[in-house]
C-alpha cells in the first residue's frame, strides 16, 4: 500500500504549481522529499529481494538520512516563514507522510532483522 502511495505521489506530481508561488521553498523541499522517498522505496524492494546485500542496506540508510534532513529543513522553514501557500499543518503532514512511506511491510520475513538505524535515520 505504501509503495503504491509513494509512486502515486511522485508520478502524479501532487505538488501542483498553483499551490505554491514560483520558486517556493516548500515546493522544492516537498519535491526533494518525494524523490528521496521514491529512492527509499526502491531500495526497500531491492533489500526485500536480496536481504544480505549490504550495499543496498547502506544505500537505504543514506537515503533515509537524506529524507530526515529534508524533513528537518521543512520544519525549520515553517518556523521562519510567516505566510505559506498551504496550511502549516498540511505541509507538516505531507512531510511526515513522505518520511513514513518507505518502511518494509510488517509481514516481510526479513523486516525484523533489518537494523533500526535504517528507520530512525
Amino acid at each position: 500500500m505504501r509503495v503504491a502511495i509513494s509512486f502515486a505521489i511522485i508520478s502524479a506530481h501532487v505538488f501542483h504549481p498553483q499551490l505554491f508561488s514560483k520558486g517556493d521553498r516548500f515546493q522544492e523541499l516537498l519535491e526533494a522529499a518525494a524523490l528521496e522517498c521514491h529512492e527509499s522505496v526502491r531500495l526497500v524492494v531491492e533489500l526485500m529481494k536480496s536481504p544480505h546485500n549490504t550495499q543496498n542496506r547502506d544505500d537505504l540508510i543514506l537515503a533515509r538520512r537524506k529524507e530526515k534532513k529534508i524533513s528537518e529543513q521543512i520544519s525549520n522553514e515553517l518556523v521562519k516563514t510567516f505566510i505559506t501557500g498551504l496550511e502549516r499543518e498540511d505541509i507538516e503532514a505531507l512531510a511526515r507522510g513522505l518520511f513514513r512511506i518507505p518502511r518494509p511491510p510488517r509481514s516481510s520475513p526479513n523486516a525484523s532483522s533489518w537494523p533500526a538505524v535504517i528507520w530512525t535515520g
